[in-house]
């Protein structure tokens, strides 16, 4: 199986898709995926319906925010000042990208969608603003906005825990909010060590979610 993104060809791409770096070839597009239909197929899914659609919904929601976090997290690698951070940021990159592929053959198995993916307008901005940025500046910002990302779906996945029928997604949806939980508390500390940025308020919420 070919990764699902190289670093650099990745981030550029994405970059200049945003109107960020000039580039004198066109960079491709891929088609605009599928959203979730109002009645997904049941074959093989929950006996309640409600609950098949909210599956497709956190599935289709949770690529979506890892292709983004992805992009983000390649960012980080390229511009990160300490070593750290560039670890955390490449152990972020790993998971999702494991992850989007498990949830993409869920759903192609489960509900017979083939869905790719997109990044959405609002972590289209984000991206816009990170990538401007670079050094000091662009850790302090990133610290930031990367738990802000994270606490997203970690609000997300609570209700997945909660909600959804097939145990292997719950299981991936408790995994997330472990995971991205502890990145947070790490991000936060570091801000606070690295750049005197010591508000508790994320962390705070981690522990609230």
């Amino acid at each position: 199986m070919q990764p699902l993104f190289t670093r650099s060809s990745r981030v550029l791409a994405v970059v200049a898709a945003l109107g960020l770096v000039a580039c004198s070839t066109e960079v491709p597009t891929a088609p605009p995926a599928a959203r979730v239909s109002d009645q997904p197929s049941l074959s093989m899914a929950a006996p309640q319906p409600s609950v098949a659609k909210y599956e497709v919904y956190y599935m289709e929601l949770t690529i979506d925010h890892h292709l983004a976090g992805i992009v983000v997290a390649e960012l980080c690698v390229e511009r990160a000042i300490h070593s750290e951070l560039r670890t955390l940021c490449e152990q972020s990159i790993a998971s999702q990208q494991q992850q989007i592929e498990q949830l993409r053959s869920w759903l192609l198995e489960w509900y017979g969608i083939d869905y790719t993916g997109e990044i959405t307008q609002s972590a289209q901005q984000d991206i816009r603003r990170l990538a401007q940025l670079s050094g000091a500046a662009f850790e302090d910002e990133f610290l930031t906005d990367f738990s802000k990302h994270h606490l997203r779906i970690i609000k997300e996945s609570e209700k997945a825990v909660r909600t959804v029928y097939h145990e292997e997604l719950r299981q991936l949806a408790a995994n997330i909010i472990t995971a991205q939980s502890q990145q947070i508390v790490t991000m936060q500390t570091w801000d606070c060590q690295w750049y005197g940025d010591c508000r508790q308020g994320l962390i705070n919420q981690v522990a609230d979610a």
